[in-house]
């Protein structure tokens, strides 16, 4: 492997953890009064800024709503 390779590869990782262990976690829920349903997304965002680098994919929330 080249010299310029692995210094690009070396550099791709550390800016990849900063990313991650700068990262503040959260997340979004959304209720829907027409179907009772509640679901949740989680996020990481970059630090100091709110914009999202990862989201999850959305889950339902079991409530007492939806059960009556």
């Amino acid at each position: 492997m080249s010299r310029r390779l692995k210094i690009l590869g070396g550099s791709v990782l550390a800016v990849a953890a900063l990313a991650i262990l700068t990262s503040h976690r959260g997340g979004l829920g959304e209720f829907s009064p027409h179907t009772l349903e509640y679901r949740t997304q989680s996020e990481r965002t970059f630090f100091g800024t709110g914009i999202p680098f990862y989201r999850s994919g959305y889950r339902k929330v079991d409530t007492n709503l939806s059960r009556c």
